[in-house]
């Protein structure tokens, strides 16, 4: 399931990172990074997320998405 999560996190941060390198690319703003919250039975219960509704350099795009994840997996009931 990270390894789905990690690469959602990149297809997503592609989308409204912050081209510091190319000026001439205009960015869009990111409007959510989330993470499901399982329940016992393993499905999915809710999606926790943030929405910073501007445009962030992927190095922030990946500290946030790695504290949405890792708050997600410990609310999740086998993280208990």
């Amino acid at each position: 399931m990270l390894a789905v999560l990690d690469k959602a996190l990149i297809d997503c941060a592609k989308v409204g990172y912050r081209f510091d390198d190319d000026p001439e690319i205009e960015s869009q703003p990111v409007a959510t990074i989330a993470a499901p919250v399982f329940d016992e039975a393993g499905r999915v219960a809710l999606i926790l997320g943030v929405h910073p509704g501007r445009a962030l350099p992927l190095k922030e795009i990946r500290r946030i998405g790695n504290l949405v994840t890792e708050v997600a997996a410990g609310l999740n009931p086998d993280q208990r």
